[in-house]
């Protein structure tokens, strides 16, 4: 069977087709004869189906020079732009302040502390009752309101109960930490060496009035913050290490 010479792919790109080797109804190959189309030309220019006319030619937003874009850009874009930069230095000029669209005007609203004038954004005013200058403020109006019975921490003044006469005497407390060798009494601390935490006398069983010196014990401010927490376990804790100690100090003594 004689084949048909070769002939130019009709996308207009100038390069010879190939001649197909069997017949395909859906490309429409013809067995001995040349095909139309190079594989993947045929989709180039005004062959392709979906052709809308080419490129249409539009001017930057920002420094107006002239570019080409698909026609589907420009029915869904309002402004073109040669690049990112041209693109970013658009949007500073025009996308910033009252032209944003997340644009929300400042409310005035007054301090709670010193009744200075601020302007915050509505979200901030929606979610928060007070609103102060800055934190000088906000720590002064925390001194006033958010302390003693107004504290969502108040536990009915317990913390401060009278403690007993003997305990306001400062060389009492000196002999117990001087007895402690003026350490941190809890062995696995880790505030008094680090942050130089000042040593207190903690009563062992929570009880102020009990100031028997086999119920005090020098530990720092941070070991104390913490015995307030699972209060029966430290009170065990503290009672174990102090016999211990007490039971080491007969013994170098050779006491029983």
């Amino acid at each position: 069977m004689e084949t048909e010479p070769a002939k130019l792919c009709e996308c207009g790109c100038g390069q010879p087709t190939q001649i197909a080797r069997q017949t395909r109804n859906v490309c429409g190959h013809v067995k001995g004869q040349p095909i139309r189309f190079i594989h993947g030309h045929h989709a180039r220019g005004k062959n392709n189906p979906k052709w809308r006319g080419g490129k249409i030619k539009v001017n930057c937003a920002w420094c107006g020079k002239e570019k080409e874009v698909i026609p589907y850009y420009v029915t869904r874009l309002n402004n073109f732009f040669c690049n990112n930069k041209c693109h970013g230095k658009w949007k500073s000029e025009n996308t910033t302040g009252k032209n944003n669209h997340m644009w929300r005007a400042l409310v005035k609203v007054n301090c709670a502390w010193c009744k200075q004038e601020l302007y915050r954004i509505p979200s901030q005013v929606k979610c928060y009752e007070n609103l102060f200058c800055d934190t000088a403020c906000h720590g002064k109006w925390m001194s006033e309101n958010v302390c003693g019975i107004n504290s969502p921490q108040w536990k009915g003044g317990i913390s401060f109960g009278a403690y007993c006469a003997i305990f306001s005497d400062e060389e009492f407390k000196e002999s117990i930490r001087g007895r402690d060798d003026h350490k941190c009494q809890n062995p696995y601390c880790r505030g008094n060496i680090k942050l130089n935490q000042a040593l207190t006398v903690h009563h062992i069983d929570y009880d102020k009035k009990e100031c028997r010196p086999d119920n005090l014990i020098t530990i720092c401010r941070s070991c104390n913050a913490s015995a307030n927490k699972d209060r029966e376990w430290h009170e065990a804790w503290y009672q174990a290490i102090l016999f211990r100690q007490t039971k080491l100090i007969h013994s170098q003594k050779g006491l029983k």
